[in-house]
């Protein structure tokens, strides 16, 4: 569950960034920005969970 949590926010900031430099939509900036900003705190998140194997 935490490599698909990881692997959905790397999309997101490349999704935010995508949405920042996009010169089409004027709402992009905000929206970009945030989406950014939470998946860097997600990922934040991700990679300090330890996984444990003692299963």
């Amino acid at each position: 569950m935490i490599i698909i949590l990881d692997k959905i926010a790397q999309i997101g900031i490349l999704v935010g960034i995508i949405a920042i430099f996009q010169p089409y939509w004027v709402g992009g900036l905000r929206m970009g920005f945030f989406v950014t900003l939470l998946a860097t705190v997600l990922h934040i998140v991700t990679s300090h969970v330890i996984i444990s194997d003692d299963r």
